[in-house]
Formats: C-alpha cells, structure tokens, sequence
C-alpha cells in the first residue's frame, strides 16, 4: 500500500512540478531554437512529457528511499541537461546586475516572480545530494562558488541577469538539498 501511495504522491507532484519547470523555463528556451509549427509543437510536447516523468521519477525515488543505478545515472544526465538548459539557454538580454537582492525581494508579490524563485530554490535542491556528506560549511561555500560562477557566466554570455538572489535562492536549496539528503539516506543499487 505505502508503495502504491509514493507512486500516486509522486506522479501528482510531478506533474505539477515538471509541468511549472516546462512552463517557466522550457517553453522560453524552445522558442528560441525553434520556430512555429508542427516541429516545435512535437518538441515541446516532449519536453513537457520529460519534465514530468524526470520530476516524478526524483521524488519517487526519494520517497523510496533507493534508486537502482542506471536510473541514477538516467536522471543525473537529464537534470544537468535540463540544468544547463535552463540557465543559460535563454535568449540574450545584455549585461544586466542586479547587486541589491531587496530588490528581487520586493518583487515578490508578482505571482510570476515568486513562482520562478520558488523554481529556483527547488531546482538546486537536488544540487545537495552531491554534498550530503560534506560538512555545512563546505556545503555553503561549494554552492556559494557554484552560484556566484553561474550567474557570473550568465553575466558574461548575457544569457540572463547576474542576480543575488538567485545567488542565495541557488545557495538555500543546495543547502536544503544537502540536508534532505542526509534524513533520506538514498541508496543507489
């Protein structure tokens, strides 16, 4: 029965989750690599469909508490994928930095802004697997580094904004990640 519930829980904030990181983040990139059409309606409908079933397949696993290890290795790819995808598969937008993050912050009540921060927190939860073992410190200052080299390479490529925000939303879910992690214990067979 416990099984049975962690699937149903799973494939419902899957869904949910793997359709917002298709909505917020996929639907932008994939217009700019493809154009209108029977083509770009395939592509996204499929990118849709990863989103959901990765999304799913990561909180099932977690739920289980073990993941069998090609799927590991499935699911690692993709999310670096979708991961690279993501941060810097956006169209190009100018060297823009935001250096204050109140400002981000007072943005907040536009429900689209607090909905793509809550997406970033969560995107880099997963981040905290690879740090589970690692003292708090070290994580901090891993996903500090991680941060700050992302958004400066977003800077740079002007493929977003160089935003502290997102700086310490990437920070806070590499963090919860971690700790997630820890209380999970993940078995990889």
């Amino acid at each position: 029965m416990k099984k049975h519930n962690n699937l149903f829980v799973s494939l419902l904030v899957g869904a949910m989750l793997g359709y917002l990181l298709y909505y917020y983040f996929f639907m932008e990139v994939l217009a700019i690599f493809f154009t209108d059409g029977f083509f770009y309606l395939a592509i996204s409908i499929a990118f849709l469909i990863m989103s959901i079933i990765g999304c799913s397949a990561i909180i099932y696993a977690v739920l289980q508490r073990r993941i069998k290890r090609w799927m590991f290795i499935l699911l690692s790819t993709t999310y670096i994928f979708a991961m690279l995808i993501t941060l810097f598969g956006r169209s190009q937008v100018g060297r823009i930095a935001v250096v204050n993050p109140w400002i981000g912050l007072s943005e907040m009540t536009n429900i689209e802004m607090l909905v793509e921060s809550a997406l970033n927190l969560v995107l880099f939860i997963p981040v905290g697997f690879f740090f589970k073992n690692k003292k708090m410190r070290n994580v901090v200052l891993c996903a500090f580094v991680i941060s700050i080299g992302i958004e400066a390479i977003q800077y740079v490529t002007m493929r977003g904004i160089f935003d502290t925000l997102d700086i310490i939303l990437y920070v806070a879910g590499t963090i919860i990640g971690a700790l997630i992690f820890r209380k999970i214990d993940l078995k990889i067979e």
